[in-house]
């Protein structure tokens, strides 16, 4: 969302919940400093210090949690921000820091990570499908620009004209 307005951002992640729930899969985004909109869309998220687990779990259960461990959100701050500001060294503490990181270690977080919960992959499609795929792609390319394909060709031609004169040449 870097360089989207609040609006074109609030968009974006709308279009893609939708996109994961008519196809059913998982998306994965990175985010800085989201709008409080934009934050509560996401439907799970791990927050991370200096490459290390501070949260993680639902969205909507992160200030809980902080509040837990003895950091609550102040009332004039929204939850993205103020959960990002304290796992950001540059705006709080070192020492802050590592201790949300270590009360996030020290909890029993992963017990909903069993293996129960991973399905087998879909099969993927045949080398006969891929190709069919990729060549009805390329199609639709050269219908909608017809000039580009044409211009490559003349460049081509005559590429391939200089070439033989300079071998014919020699």
């Amino acid at each position: 969302t870097t360089g989207l307005d609040a609006a074109a951002a609030a968009g974006l992640m709308k279009l893609l919940q939708q996109l994961a729930a008519s196809a059913r899969i998982l998306i994965v985004a990175t985010i800085h400093q989201p709008s409080a909109q934009v934050f509560a869309s996401f439907d799970n998220i791990m927050l991370l210090a200096r490459g290390q687990t501070a949260y993680q779990g639902p969205a909507h259960r992160v200030a809980p949690y902080f509040a837990s461990i003895g950091h609550p959100m102040p009332e004039t701050a929204t939850a993205a921000e103020y959960m990002l500001d304290l796992i950001n060294d540059e705006f709080t503490s070192a020492e802050k820091v590592n201790s949300v990181v270590a009360q996030w270690q020290q909890q029993d977080r992963h017990a909903n990570t069993q293996a129960s919960h991973i399905t087998r992959p879909i099969r993927g499609a045949s080398i006969y499908q891929q190709i069919e795929l990729l060549l009805k792609r390329q199609s639709m390319l050269v219908i909608r620009d017809p000039l580009l394909y044409i211009g490559r060709m003349i460049a081509y031609l005559f590429s391939n004209l200089f070439f033989c004169a300079v071998y014919e040449a020699a």
